[in-house]
């Protein structure tokens, strides 16, 4: 059991360097925060305070902010089969969109648009708020401050860990 947690969290780690410095292109300091089923939420730290510095933080974290290269679809509308489906007609357009599940109502769909690297936050925000619109989607998540469930970790509502689909 023990060995589980800590594959599980070396994991969590092993993908926030991936979000930091492949994906994120260290271009994009995201935020952290623990959340909890009983309401709480800490405070937030950014990656490269709580990463860097190693704090035991960053092993606690099971919610993050979004990337500024990121797009989230948040399709929380119908059955999961009819999410999925949905999810499977946005991989036709995006090939390297990611989709996962965390044993809660809704699908994530990611996506990351390295154009968007380049643009203002308004401009970002108003890419994101028109695919989000396409397939009315959670409009919350346009925004870079917007707090997502963390990839591979467990999710403050179910308990359920946020997989890839």
């Amino acid at each position: 059991m023990k060995n589980n947690i800590v594959e599980q969290r070396l994991r969590v780690l092993n993908h926030l360097d991936t979000l930091y410095y492949d994906i994120g292109k260290q271009m994009t300091d995201f935020e952290l925060q623990i959340q909890n089923q009983d309401g709480y939420m800490s405070k937030r730290y950014s990656y490269s305070y709580v990463g860097f510095q190693k704090k035991r933080f960053i092993v606690e974290a099971n919610a993050r902010t979004i990337l500024k290269n990121e797009i989230i679809i948040d399709l929380d509308d119908g059955t999961k089969t009819q999410m999925i489906e949905i999810a499977k007609h946005i991989k036709q357009w995006y090939p390297n969109a990611k989709i996962f599940d965390s044993g809660s109502k809704g699908i994530h769909v990611h996506i990351i648009d390295n154009n968007m690297l380049s643009m203002t936050k308004r401009q970002r925000e108003d890419h994101r708020m028109n695919i989000i619109n396409v397939y009315n989607a959670d409009k919350q998540k346009a925004y870079e401050n917007t707090t997502i469930a963390l990839e591979y970790a467990k999710h403050w509502k179910t308990g359920y860990l946020k997989e890839e689909l």
